[in-house]
């Protein structure tokens, strides 16, 4: 497991009790503020988000990218 924050971030092994508690907890969480979190994947060993701009609020043109 990793937790990334503004200050850096940790590595947690992902099958401990610390992770498992940690997993619960943010699922926890988020439910209870109703909160949207951005997901993240693994391909091929990195981690990968998707995030979309909202032209609307930036006045930006409409690009042919995906935002990854």
């Amino acid at each position: 497991m990793v937790v990334l924050d503004s200050e850096g971030g940790q590595i947690i092994p992902g099958n401990s009790n610390a992770a498992k508690r940690i997993h619960r907890f943010v699922n926890q969480v988020l439910r209870e503020e109703e909160c949207k979190s951005t997901k993240m994947r693994i391909e091929k060993g990195v981690y990968v988000f998707d995030y979309w701009v909202d032209q609307k609020t930036t006045g930006e043109k409409a690009s042919a990218s995906s935002g990854n």
